[in-house]
């Protein structure tokens, strides 16, 4: 069911939070709401550079920092490592729940949603309308429907799943499994402070552990005799190795996050190629390996980056922004913290050039 219209209440100007989001935020905002291919899940891709051709005054770099400050309202929720964002109150605020068919255009688009961290927003949204909002019969048992779908697939990417819907969900929709009486999780990269938004997404691995090779059958391989001499072949286009300064930007992100209190993420091909295409893109300011070190030290020192750069991908889209923030402001990091001893230039214009 294509939309033709977007729905914008009359009351959303008595609230206090909106009417503190600046003007280039709120159009963006109501921009958001009016696109064609945004799904009645509140879901639709993330197309910076594609809604920046909007309006002739306005930029990529506009985008993305009203997007930017719609996310730390908690307007909008973003994935940069799957380029999706969610309207995070849509389904509440358009009435879709009220809606039978609408809300079951909803449901059917479930499955098209890669981002987990949307879904357990999304998971979150809904159980909040099943405890607060009157609905027809269909509407709820649709709603549930909705629940129970998500759980299952955001339960399947925490130690702990739930078997049925729940009614009253915390905050954070993952929960935080515990670490004793648990098989040992493999490393899956989360978003965002522990408790704030994010999902835990530990897999629990059920499949066996290899079995040692017998003596025979170690006995019977059979080598190659020149396997000693034969050089080993190059590694591919973003594998560990291809590039060690892209492996030590992403080495050096995963390790700043772990100093600043978040899980240790999964360096995957992902993020060697968005850490390439940031050393390698052309850009007004050009971009080395010690400007971008700096950079993800820098962004540990605020509070607002250190929460939004949590990948590769997330670093490549912010960079210019945080250059300019870095270059204008001046700053050394928020009040009563000092930025690391890399980040203590002589002239603050020089920020990233130093």
């Amino acid at each position: 069911m294509a939309r033709s219209e977007a729905r914008v209440s009359v009351d959303i100007w008595d609230d206090e939070d909106f009417i503190e989001v600046t003007v280039p935020a709120q159009w963006q905002f109501f921009f958001l709401l009016s696109q064609r291919d945004l799904a009645h899940s509140g879901v639709l891709p993330l197309r910076e550079r594609r809604w920046a051709r909007s309006a002739p005054d306005l930029t990529e770099a506009d985008v993305i920092r009203n997007i930017a400050e719609l996310e730390q309202k908690r307007y909008v929720v973003i994935d940069d490592d799957t380029e999706e964002l969610l309207i995070r109150s849509y389904i509440r605020g358009d009435k879709v729940f009220k809606q039978p068919n609408v809300l079951r255009s909803a449901a059917d688009h479930l499955p098209l949603i890669a981002s987990k961290k949307i879904k357990a927003t999304l998971l979150v949204e809904l159980c909040r309308i099943d405890a607060e909002e009157d609905m027809a019969e269909g509407s709820r048992q649709i709603l549930k429907e909705m629940i129970y779908t998500l759980e299952r697939e955001v339960g399947q990417a925490s130690a702990s799943p739930s078997a049925t819907p729940t009614q009253n969900p915390s905050p954070n929709p993952s929960g935080n499994p515990s670490p004793e009486g648990q098989n040992k999780p493999s490393a899956d990269p989360t978003r965002g402070a522990p408790g704030e938004r994010g999902v835990v997404t530990a897999v629990r691995s059920d499949s066996p552990l290899p079995s040692p090779p017998s003596p025979d059958s170690a006995a019977t391989a059979s080598p190659s005799p020149n396997a000693a001499d034969e050089p080993s072949p190059p590694p591919g286009r973003d594998e560990p190795g291809s590039r060690p300064d892209v492996d030590k930007i992403c080495q050096h992100l995963a390790d700043a996050l772990v100093k600043a209190q978040y899980k240790r993420p999964r360096i995957t091909k992902r993020w060697r190629q968005e850490a390439r295409l940031l050393l390698d893109e052309k850009r007004p300011n050009p971009v080395d390996l010690d400007k971008v070190l700096r950079a993800i030290d820098w962004a540990m020192e605020h509070d607002f980056w250190r929460r939004n750069i949590q990948s590769t991908a997330s670093l490549r889209r912010q960079f210019d922004r945080m250059r300019d923030e870095a270059t204008t402001s001046g700053r050394r990091g928020n009040a009563g913290t000092t930025a690391s001893a890399a980040w203590n230039p002589t002239d603050p214009e020089t920020y990233f050039d130093k």
